[in-house]
């Protein structure tokens, strides 16, 4: 779609501008200020050749897997999330090497990059989704995207998994019986981003890979409804946010895009009036 055919699809819908979310935690790893107290494998180590400038990382040594992770109670991503009724976390992840113990290269596809959020609690229990796979080493930074349309949701949104509890049959992580996906979001004690899915065993490798540019965002529409960074790039609001839309409305959803794809207002019919409507209403500022 032409920018003149967004503008005037903005001008038919009445809006004057597109919406920006509020930005509560955003971290290039530039400034030595501390950086939020988020931290890579339990460390904060900054190293050039980031996108651009430092990232923070890990040098090239064996490790479990690589999480960046926080749970300072003053960062805005610990504690009552509930507070929000809707959030979207960005980051850019980059492998620049992955080897085995023999000395041979792997490929970090076969690797997620996995949004955990972890209540400590009198029983411990998370919920995380997973994204895509990791970036080839080839391919450089590669920007994550997961959006939380719906805190005040009981059961686990699309591709939504939860720990605490163990299926019998399965042995599969789930929630306990008595946890609900809004209840762990009240409570959250850490909030983790990392190549380690809950449920899987890793072995140790040898990785050298980091984190930049974190980005959290919130008041980016309302409960279940998607956001104005619908092609989850970190950018709110912009023609390629509306492209994406309109091309998800087609059928062709781009792979970072709103995990709710065309049923925009959450609403369970997908592609509607209703969804375009929605949509727009949220460019301009409003919710769904």
């Amino acid at each position: 779609m032409k920018r003149a055919t967004l503008l005037a699809a903005l001008s038919v819908c009445g809006l004057t501008g597109l919406a920006s979310g509020q930005v509560i935690d955003s971290q290039d790893f530039e400034a030595a200020s501390g950086w939020g107290n988020w931290l890579v494998n339990g460390n904060q180590e900054v190293f050039f050749g980031g996108n651009p400038g430092q990232y923070m990382g890990v040098p090239f040594m064996d490790f479990w897997g690589i999480s960046l992770r926080n749970e300072d109670p003053a960062t805005p991503m610990v504690g009552d999330l509930t507070v929000h009724p809707s959030f979207t976390v960005s980051v850019d992840f980059r492998v620049l090497q992955l080897r085995n113990f023999f000395e041979e290269d792997m490929d970090p596809a076969n690797f997620d990059l996995t949004l955990e959020f972890v209540d400590y609690g009198d029983q411990m229990a998370s919920v995380y989704m997973t994204g895509p796979a990791l970036p080839s080493v080839a391919e450089g930074w590669k920007r994550f995207t997961w959006t939380v349309a719906d805190t005040s949701a009981s059961a686990l949104p699309a591709g939504w998994g939860g720990t605490g509890d163990e299926d019998p049959v399965t042995f599969e992580p789930r929630l306990p019986a008595n946890r609900t996906f809004a209840s762990v979001l009240a409570n959250v004690d850490e909030i983790r981003i990392t190549t380690m899915k809950p449920g899987y065993f890793y072995s140790s490798n040898f990785w050298e890979a980091g984190f930049d540019n974190l980005l959290v965002t919130v008041g980016v529409g309302g409960p279940a409804c998607g956001t104005s960074d619908f092609n989850g790039d970190g950018d709110f609001g912009t023609d390629a946010d509306i492209e994406a839309f309109f091309a998800c409305l087609g059928g062709s959803c781009c792979a970072t895009c709103w995990q709710g794809g065309s049923d925009f207002n959450g609403d369970g019919d997908f592609g509607t009036d209703g969804d375009i409507e929605a949509f727009f209403r949220v460019l301009g500022g409003g919710n769904c």
